[in-house]
């Protein structure tokens, strides 16, 4: 803790660059297509690290196999600082969803910094008669299989969190894959081919400001004052939150007084102006983690993951 109050007790911008003298670019390796949410957050840490430390940081996008081939390079690279990789929530379960693993969540990288979380919001499509979260448990009682949920990927926050949701709410949902989030996924949520998902709030949001999808519920442990009309999940199931987080990774073995100076770095990158503001705006939630912060984040995810994949939620 007292290294943190140090940083907390000087300016922002006072982060020293003396570690970072290599004029090599450093790779911030993005597993998933540009464009989604862990690519446009991976970018506001790239372009912020370049401008606080004065070294280029450039964002290399490899998708595939759910994030994982991506992420298998970061593992595979060298612990000299050149390569760094930007996860999402789906990394703590990885191991587990996929047997073959080339690399293991946590024993193969350092964790670095959880940069953002995004509470999720359940939502459904403006064209179905949901009007309240309320319509959609009593259609899901109405019998077995009778309400659907839209899911990206394996082992995702949001696949586990709709199938929770309708344990929770005592019903049976039928779980309708996807590969990924754009596309025809979100064709098929928009015009009402399945009943609802529970997404990240920074990607559903522009859709709910439009008018096309409907918020039923919020994630966050209190309403979102983006959606102050919206009720938490809290509010129908005591307790119960969601939301995705967005995180950057090392492989395992860099030094800790480098990981410790890019903490520190990405911190100030994010609760600097106007960054954090727009990161607000857009429905995130800003962290700034320390390593242990996020390590212990990653494990108890991984831990509640770990059980509802165990009782067939992800299937």
């Amino acid at each position: 803790m007292k290294r943190r109050s140090i940083l907390l007790g000087v300016p922002l911008g006072a982060i020293a660059p003396a570690i970072f003298a290599s004029p090599r670019p450093v790779t911030v390796v993005v597993p998933y297509p540009a464009g989604g949410t862990t690519d446009k957050v991976g970018r506001y840490v790239a372009n912020g690290l370049t401008e606080k430390l004065g070294q280029n940081f450039l964002v290399l996008n490899k998708p595939g196999a759910g994030g994982t081939i991506g992420i298998s390079e970061v593992a595979r690279a060298p612990a000299d600082g050149s390569m760094l990789g930007i996860v999402y929530d789906s990394h703590a379960v990885d191991h587990l969803v996929y047997p073959s693993l080339a690399y293991h969540p946590f024993r193969s990288f350092e964790f670095v910094s959880l940069v953002v979380t995004a509470p999720h919001v359940l939502v459904t499509s403006a064209r179905t008669p949901y009007r309240t979260l309320d319509d959609l448990i009593a259609a899901g009682k109405a019998g077995p299989n009778k309400v659907t949920y839209g899911a990206i990927g394996e082992g995702t926050s949001t696949t586990l969190n709709a199938a929770l949701f309708a344990e929770k709410a005592g019903f049976q949902a039928l779980r309708v894959p996807y590969n990924g989030g754009g596309g025809a996924y979100l064709a098929d949520l928009l015009a009402g081919r399945f009943d609802y998902i529970m997404g990240a709030l920074p990607a559903a949001l522009a859709h709910i400001e439009s008018g096309q999808l409907r918020a039923l519920a919020y994630g966050g442990p209190t309403r979102s004052t983006l959606l102050p009309e919206v009720p938490t999940l809290s509010e129908t199931f005591p307790g119960m939150e969601a939301a995705s987080w967005v995180g950057v990774v090392a492989p395992a073995g860099l030094p800790k007084a480098r990981v410790d100076q890019l903490s520190d770095a990405i911190r100030a990158v994010v609760l600097s102006e106007p960054l954090r503001h727009k990161l607000v705006a857009e429905g995130f939630v800003v962290q700034g983690s320390t390593s242990a912060q996020f390590l212990e984040r990653a494990r108890a995810d991984s831990e509640l993951q770990s059980r509802l994949l165990k009782r067939g939620a992800n299937k």
